[in-house]
């Protein structure tokens, strides 16, 4: 799901992708989706019903509700997050603090988290262990293109956390090609501008753009730009790896457990523009030598994100979670 999307786009997509196949019922599932200034950190919980997702008649059922609850970024961190910049977290235009946050977590059922990243914040703030269930790709949606691309793709916010700044900087000194896609809210427009204002004409960037064009975009390019501090998930590199294209990222966050350095991109420790035309050079000799070098290798580990997989995890995790109450 992009990070692009509006909160009611988000619930629809959700009702797409998981209630018509059964396994989030309409009549419980909903989202809390809060974005915070300065952080734009998207905060995605699903409530799922166990006894409507397998069936079972809650009257005859030994519990009324069993609640399991999917994040994405976890609310308490988001919390001091915000108040490390002097921010206040709203949620819907009411104020969350941390009791009412743990005392809300107290009462599920079980959580389960989109990464590693996330399992250890959520075992740092509330002394759970999360299960992991990775988010899905749709790996027959996205395919990879006979051409050898002529640009470097950046996909995602325009936010400072996001490290935008770090990608137009490094694109200033080397001749590539950059095409960044992505939005931004009015809190970050400051941050926009300075990007734009000292952008070289070898970077382009294209706002939001349509699902169709975004897969052509990824088809095309070269490879995947992503420069996100400790990222929580990072689904362009999915999304980029579906598509046969390789990844360049930080050695940090989500991106640890997706992208095999060597193999399906390069991962940089303690990144900076030195570090990453360094490892833009690399990935770009590689390529000329064989623009198809990676695609395989990219196809194969993105299957193993794939939505059915999702699905059948998602499946066995609520079935687990009946099993255990019963």
């Amino acid at each position: 799901m992009s990070d692009n999307l509006t909160f009611y786009a988000k619930i629809v997509w959700l009702k797409k992708r998981f209630i018509k196949k059964r396994i989030v019922p309409n009549t419980t599932a909903f989202l809390i989706d809060s974005f915070f200034n300065n952080l734009h950190g998207n905060i995605i919980i699903t409530k799922i019903s166990l006894e409507e997702s397998l069936g079972i008649d809650s009257d005859t059922a030994s519990f009324k509700k069993r609640v399991l609850f999917y994040c994405i970024f976890p609310l308490l961190f988001a919390f001091d997050l915000a108040l490390l910049i002097g921010q206040s977290l709203m949620l819907f235009g009411f104020s969350v603090d941390k009791k009412s946050d743990k005392d809300a977590v107290s009462s599920i059922g079980a959580i389960v988290v989109n990464s590693k990243n996330v399992q250890t914040k959520i075992k740092e703030i509330y002394g759970i262990d999360a299960t992991i269930i990775h988010p899905p790709v749709d790996t027959n949606a996205l395919h990879a293109s006979d051409g050898d691309g002529d640009y470097w793709l950046s996909v995602n916010r325009l936010t400072p956390e996001k490290r935008v700044h770090l990608q137009v900087k490094t694109f200033e000194t080397i001749p590539d090609k950059l095409i960044i896609v992505g939005g931004y809210d009015n809190c970050h427009t400051s941050y926009v501008s300075k990007l734009k204002k000292r952008t070289s004409s070898n970077v382009v960037f294209l706002g939001n753009v349509g699902e169709d064009d975004l897969k052509s975009l990824y088809a095309n390019c070269k490879g995947l730009i992503a420069t996100s501090h400790d990222e929580d998930f990072g689904m362009n590199a999915l999304e980029a790896m579906a598509s046969g294209k390789p990844v360049i990222a930080p050695n940090e966050g989500g991106y640890k457990e997706t992208v095999i350095s060597g193999t399906t991109g390069i991962l940089i420790n303690n990144i900076n523009e030195y570090e990453l035309i360094k490892a833009i050079r690399q990935m770009r000799a590689i390529l000329k030598a064989n623009p198809h070098y990676y695609e395989a290798a990219c196809r194969r580990r993105a299957q193993e994100f794939d939505v059915s997989i999702f699905m059948r995890k998602i499946r066995e995790e609520i079935a687990k979670q009946y099993v255990k109450k019963n």
